[in-house]
């Protein structure tokens, strides 16, 4: 079902990168989303939270962040450098060819991020 293409996707993450904490897979229809979510685990919050924290934790740990611009005279982007803003620029061609994406559908992907302006001065 459509609706649960987005459990799935992150059945897909956390298989990749946390397989130890998966216990069950992620539901594919909603009598099994429901039957689940009747599971008497799901009633022991503070256990639910550990986990959940543990899990943040442990991709935490095993992943990263590339971080690209498509101006290397982008002010934002160096000033999130240490050593004065001093740094090198790379050129990647073809970026959509180096980075297709898994089955995750959110890793090894370029996702374009928007700054905001404060807009209060």
């Amino acid at each position: 079902m459509e609706q649960f293409k987005w459990l799935r996707c992150q059945d897909a993450i956390l298989e990749l990168l946390a397989p130890e904490k998966k216990v069950v897979n992620a539901p594919r229809t909603l009598d099994e989303f429901n039957r689940m979510l009747s599971l008497a685990v799901y009633d022991d919050l503070d256990f639910m939270e550990a986990e959940v924290l543990a899990t943040i934790n442990l991709i935490r740990d095993r992943t990263g962040v590339l971080s690209l611009t498509e101006r290397y005279d982008s002010l934002p982007m160096w000033v999130h450098y240490p050593a004065k803003a001093q740094g090198y620029v790379a050129v990647i061609e073809n970026l959509e060819n180096s980075f297709q994406g898994d089955e995750t559908g959110s890793l090894n992907i370029p996702k374009r991020v928007f700054m905001r302006s404060n807009s209060s001065g």
